[in-house]
């Protein structure tokens, strides 16, 4: 991934999101949702194509078409239909259409392309969960239309929101503080993408003075990669979050101190909380409930199995993106990479699941009653174990670059 382009892309997303967030509350009431997915699909057709622009918008009446009479008539049941006709669509279609290949590997200038695309392939999924489990009110049309291409929910790797939050969010705050927050919110996260945008200048000088490859060495850079992967995604997610509280969503953070987290468990308590939300309601809620009904003697294999099944989904989501990096009918590269991606979420489950059982030998009062240094080594094993976690995946979305593991201390630096 070109990092100018990855660096330039929230900065050109916050020049047109100002105006937008201006016209909208300079307007009245009744047109800001009809002009913000107006403008949402302006800015999709100038940031990526009109074509994509055109396609996404095509497929957001599609969806509200076919959710809202399901919701209107009391049809029950997941739609199991809809969500493989999306999966084809998104991948033959779209992707042959799109997307284009170097070799068999995505084009540097298409990555966010994907991100746009599997974002959007994301939120259709949640979209048609919430219709078959209750959870949706009949949508009206320009609520759908704004939760698919408005502004506040496009940033490159946005968080996706589920569809009942953001609908019910709206208007919570007066305006003057939905702007007051959105601009603290905004401002916070245009800070995180400069300092990423620093770090990434650094980044070549901190290899070049690292001089004996080492463990300690290969540890400085796991860490300063992590830290700036961190820097990069708040930046991303949070300014979208921001953009949204101006413009009236009251939308909840995406990140809660996740540096700071004092246990894996809390760590992806803290981490994508939207993401986690999602892969929580439509896979370990249901399969919990579903095996605590057969066998309400079995708790602890119950959470066990549900665990496996939300982590299973979320390599699932996690997926569409190796699909649509790797070029169609390039079987061993795709393969390679749904390994490292199996064994990412295989690593995770292991480090939440012992970190669960640790927490489960302690109470909440004799945590709370934690020393100053068993918290902070508590953090920073954390934070390691995170830092040497994350080369996996990076590697699951890069199949073509060679190894995991950097060779020298710097290897790194070039995925």
């Amino acid at each position: 991934m070109d990092k100018d382009w990855a660096s330039a892309l929230p900065i050109r997303y916050f020049a047109w999101a100002l105006p937008i967030v201006l016209l909208c509350r300079a307007c009245p009431e009744r047109w800001r949702k009809p002009l913000l997915a107006l403008t949402g699909a302006a800015a999709i057709a100038h940031l990526f194509s009109p074509s994509i622009a055109a396609a996404l918008t095509i497929s957001s009446l599609l969806l509200h078409v076919s959710i809202a009479r399901r919701v209107r008539v009391g049809v029950e049941g997941p739609p199991w239909a809809g969500v493989a006709v999306a999966s084809v669509l998104f991948y033959f279609i779209y992707g042959s259409i799109f997307l284009r290949y170097g070799g068999d590997y995505i084009l540097p200038e298409d990555v966010f392309k994907v991100f746009l695309l599997v974002v959007f392939a994301k939120k259709s999924i949640y979209y048609l969960w919430e219709s078959s489990s209750g959870r949706m009110r009949p949508p009206e049309l320009v609520d759908s239309l704004v939760y698919f291409l408005a502004v506040p929910f496009l940033t490159e790797t946005s968080p996706v929101f589920a569809f009942s939050h953001v609908t019910e969010s709206y208007g919570r705050k007066r305006a003057s503080h939905a702007l007051t927050d959105g601009a603290r919110t905004t401002a916070w996260a245009l800070a995180h993408t400069l300092l990423f945008m620093g770090l990434h200048r650094l980044h070549a000088g901190i290899a070049r003075r690292i001089l004996v490859p080492g463990t300690v060495a290969t540890a400085v850079v796991l860490c300063e990669i992590y830290l700036s992967h961190y820097l990069r995604t708040y930046g991303a997610h949070q300014l979208g979050v921001g953009v949204a509280r101006a413009l009236g969503y009251d939308i909840r953070d995406n990140f809660v101190r996740p540096l700071t987290a004092p246990s894996y468990a809390e760590y992806w308590r803290r981490w994508n909380v939207h993401m986690r939300e999602m892969v929580l309601g439509i896979c370990f809620y249901p399969v919990l409930l579903r095996l605590t009904r057969a066998a309400p003697d079995r708790p602890r294999r119950n959470a066990i199995a549900a665990a496996c099944a939300a982590f299973l989904g979320h390599a699932a989501l996690n997926a569409l993106y190796v699909f649509a990096l790797v070029r169609p009918g390039a079987w061993r590269l795709l393969g390679r990479g749904l390994f490292l991606l199996a064994l990412y979420e295989a690593s995770q489950f292991a480090l939440v699941g012992i970190s669960l059982l640790l927490e489960g030998e302690t109470t909440p009062a004799e945590r709370s009653r934690r020393s100053a240094l068993s918290t902070a080594a508590g953090i920073a094993s954390t934070f390691l174990l995170r830092a040497a976690s994350l080369p996996v995946i990076r590697a699951a979305l890069r199949p073509h670059r060679g190894s995991v593991w950097p060779v020298g201390p710097w290897s790194m630096a070039a995925q």
